[in-house]
């Protein structure tokens, strides 16, 4: 981890915050490519331990290598992490962050970018439309929002640089959603385009299923904020036995592996608990998973080689994971 200074706390919307960190004096920054994120250690808990990460990603462009920009949500149900950022810090603060992770890259064989965003979807978003602006590449931005009060980075996406790549969609009904979505992907404009959507799971579904009509599944991508679809570890029990130990622990029904695990004293690190940031993987020498989670690329869930500690299950009687 590294210890980042926060340069400047601005509030985008009345639910969203950006924040700069920059490098203590003497230290750098690691190159990030646009659709990385970072990972960030929210206050420490009572008692020391491991502060829980929360993850978030980067949104600055290519001409801001000495810093790094991240956009914040208030969530109504946080968990303490973006509660925690909105309340507790300033300017002038010191955070630990770790190095930035891409596992939603922009593809550089494509010849026109689709990037669509719903809500906070936009962070991701951003840093990519800065990048191809500033290289001059074909690109469109497709913002939902619910209002333009909600609408994060608003006052920088209308400026000249976007004028004619950036389009706004204020207060699509859920139900008119679908109609619009498919005026809009319902076709793809040329054979090397991609599309890249992200923002909340229903959004990405609603695009994802009006895409599948007319895109090549390798020629969309996706990022979701928090699980894909919700999904929860409720189905029945099963047991883990601990290659390096020997040990079986069994799975109770509604219990997800990664609080059998903690129980037993086995450590494996965490941050989301969703399934969405990749923190928890472990790999599995035996046995089938049952995936729940929305990191896994569907080839490698297929694969069944690796799963999510904190929301995957078994297919099978028993797993023998490589703790």
């Amino acid at each position: 981890m590294q210890t980042v200074r926060v340069a400047t706390v601005r509030r985008e919307t009345p639910e969203i915050i950006s924040l700069e960190l920059v490098a203590q004096e003497g230290e750098q920054l690691a190159r990030a490519a646009p659709g990385a994120h970072i990972d960030v250690a929210i206050d420490a808990p009572a008692g020391g331990g491991h502060p829980p990460l929360r993850q978030y990603s980067l949104c600055q462009g290519p001409d801001e290598a000495k810093l790094y920009r991240i956009g914040v949500k208030r969530e109504a149900n946080s968990r303490g992490g973006s509660e925690w950022l909105h309340q507790s810090v300033n300017a002038g603060d010191l955070l630990q962050i770790g190095k930035p992770r891409n596992n939603f890259p922009l593809t550089d064989a494509a010849g026109f970018q689709l990037l669509v965003a719903g809500g906070i979807g936009i962070t991701p978003m951003l840093g990519m439309a800065l990048h191809l602006a500033a290289k001059g590449a074909p690109f469109r931005l497709e913002y939902f929002v619910r209002s333009m009060e909600h609408a994060a980075f608003a006052s920088l996406l209308q400026g000249d640089a976007f004028r004619d790549n950036v389009r706004f969609h204020v207060g699509v009904p859920g139900d008119q959603l679908e109609k619009v979505a498919s005026g809009l992907f319902g076709t793809r404009p040329a054979e090397d385009a991609h599309l890249y959507v992200c923002g909340p799971a229903p959004f990405i579904g609603v695009v994802e299923r009006v895409a599948e009509r007319a895109w090549p599944a390798d020629a969309v991508h996706h990022e979701y904020f928090g699980a894909a679809a919700g999904q929860q570890a409720a189905d029945g029990s099963f047991r883990i036995r601990l290659a390096r130990s020997g040990r079986e622990l069994l799975v109770p029904a509604g219990v997800p592996i990664i609080a059998v695990l903690e129980e037993a004293g086995v450590p494996v690190e965490t941050s989301c608990r969703q399934g969405a940031c990749g923190t928890c993987l472990v790999n599995v020498l035996e046995g089938t998973p049952d995936h729940r989670d929305s990191f896994l690329l569907p080839d490698e869930q297929k694969e069944g080689h690796c799963l999510m500690t904190c929301v995957s299950r078994s297919l099978s009687p028993t797993l023998v994971l490589d703790l």
